[in-house]
């Protein structure tokens, strides 16, 4: 927490978390962006192209998926489509917006 002081009480402390969480998620949008570039991928596959990034650093499946919410939600990528998952379930697709 950069953005806290030890002395601070924890309700700066708890904003301040929120901060550092709102820049990664940030940062980790830029690289799911990057990844999806003119593709379609599902979060699986979104997870992989992100983690083998050499400009990475090693981001939880998570974190990632926190990423494409927030490009979900920007309106900068959408929904393509259904895709079966390694795991058998059906997953979403998605694709970088016109």
């Amino acid at each position: 927490m950069k953005h806290a002081r030890k002395t601070d009480p924890i309700t700066s402390k708890m904003a301040a978390k929120r901060i550092d969480a709102a820049n990664c998620d940030k940062a980790v949008a830029a690289l799911v962006l990057e990844a999806i570039d003119q593709r379609t991928l599902s979060d699986e596959d979104i997870y992989r192209a992100v983690w083998i990034m050499p400009d990475s650093t090693t981001h939880s499946y998570d974190r990632i998926r926190h990423g494409r919410l927030l490009l979900a939600r920007l309106g900068m990528i959408e929904v393509a489509g259904r895709k079966k998952l390694s795991s058998g379930a059906w997953g979403r697709t998605w694709r970088r917006t016109k």
